[in-house]
C-alpha cells in the first residue's frame, strides 16, 4: 500500500509490458528464471533438499544481502528461527 495512492502494481504492470519492447535481454532471463522456478516448485524432492541444505549451511550465510548497498547499512535482516 502506498502512503501517497500510488497504484503500484498498475505502474509496474505498465513498466513490465514496456520491457520485451526495448529487446532487453534481462527480459530472457527473467523468463529462464522463472522456468526454473516452477521446474523446483513441481519437483517437492528438490525444494526439501535446497530446504535441508539451507539450514546446513545457515552459518555461511551472509548478515546483508549481497549487492544491497546502502540501504543495508543501518538495517539488519531478522533472525532465522531454527524451526518454522
Amino acid at each position: 500500500m502506498c502512503p501517497v495512492a500510488i497504484d503500484i502494481p498498475r505502474a509496474l504492470a505498465h513498466l513490465r509490458e514496456k520491457v520485451p519492447d526495448q529487446g532487453v535481454r534481462g527480459h530472457y532471463l527473467e523468463k529462464a528464471a522463472m522456468k526454473a522456478t516452477s521446474w523446483v516448485m513441481d519437483h517437492p524432492a528438490v525444494v526439501a533438499a535446497g530446504e535441508w541444505a539451507a539450514a546446513r549451511t545457515r552459518a555461511l550465510h551472509p548478515k546483508r544481502p549481497l549487492g544491497a548497498g546502502a540501504w543495508t547499512e543501518s538495517r539488519d535482516l531478522p533472525e532465522l528461527p531454527e524451526e518454522s
